[in-house]
């Protein structure tokens, strides 16, 4: 049975010189809960708070490098928008065994015509929408190769590299660790976020930050980085995905059905629908 190891790390979050890098780091942990929703892939709840006092919940999926559940990516390349539950329904409908999933890449919500990504769309080795410097957060993106391997690059990355070698890809917004490198940002908005790790094991790390409400406030792109390397798992790289109304993380425990396992900032009744979404799979 694999396992994932959940403990905090905070000797991690001091070697990387957080108040040094990143200003608006400043949350503290006062609770976590997990559960395990298949081999080798749990699910956990954590809840901080930030140094001004007010609360912050973060969930997190871990996913093991040896687990037989793989990331894939799903959506709609006609542009058309559905909401996460709506997309996992769909993947379920044709056999899929889901065990979690996120809402993913960026893409056009003001645009009643498109709701096409802005980035990199590719699902099942069929090529939808390549990485491109045209649209808006459509450079960088996260992928899996046709071996399995989990990859993250930008469009140079892409065309010098990884160009017909993947099989499963999804755009995504700015970097907060690259290749181990820290990617500070000083913006001070605080606000519901969704993003996405590989590890240095070759494992996933899916994080889902709720937001906008008096019981939890969002996240700055260093509280969402605090969340990642908090984890006793070596991180390689993470990239932000979309966030907002769009953040939602759905998991599903062992013998049981999906659902909603995060306070969309939306609400249940009205959730935001989205182009696509990076789920792990079991075969």
């Amino acid at each position: 049975m694999s396992s994932v190891t959940i403990t905090m790390d905070t000797q991690r979050s001091r070697d990387y010189g957080w108040r040094k890098d990143l200003p608006n780091y400043g949350l503290s942990l006062i609770a976590q809960r997990s559960q395990t929703l298949c081999e080798g892939v749990c699910y956990l709840q954590r809840d901080y708070v930030r140094e001004d006092g007010k609360p912050v919940q973060t969930h997190i999926v871990v996913a093991a490098a040896e687990s037989p559940a793989r990331a894939a990516v799903w959506g709609s390349p006609q542009g058309q928008s559905q909401t996460v539950p709506e997309h996992v329904a769909q993947m379920e409908g044709l056999g899929k065994d889901v065990v979690a999933a996120v809402n993913a890449d960026f893409f056009h919500f003001f645009n009643n015509g498109d709701k096409t990504t802005y980035g990199a769309q590719i699902i099942d080795g069929v090529v939808h929408k390549e990485p491109n410097k045209v649209e808006h957060y459509g450079d960088n993106w996260f992928g899996v190769t046709h071996d399995g391997e989990y990859v993250m690059s930008d469009l140079e990355g892409y065309e010098s590299t990884y160009k017909g070698k993947l099989y499963q890809a999804v755009g995504g917004g700015v970097w907060l660790m690259r290749e181990h490198k820290l990617c500070p940002h000083s913006s001070p908005a605080v606000e519901p976020r969704t993003a996405v790790a590989i590890t240095d094991e070759g494992g996933l790390v899916l994080v889902c930050v709720d937001g906008r409400s008096e019981t939890t406030v969002g996240a700055t792109y260093a509280d969402l980085l605090q969340v990642f390397l908090d984890l006793d798992v070596p991180i390689r790289s993470v990239l932000n995905l979309d966030g907002g109304h769009s953040t939602i993380l759905m998991g599903k425990a062992s013998g049981g059905e999906m659902k909603i396992l995060n306070s969309p900032s939306s609400g249940l009744e009205v959730l935001r629908p989205v182009a696509d979404i990076l789920t792990l799979v079991k075969p």
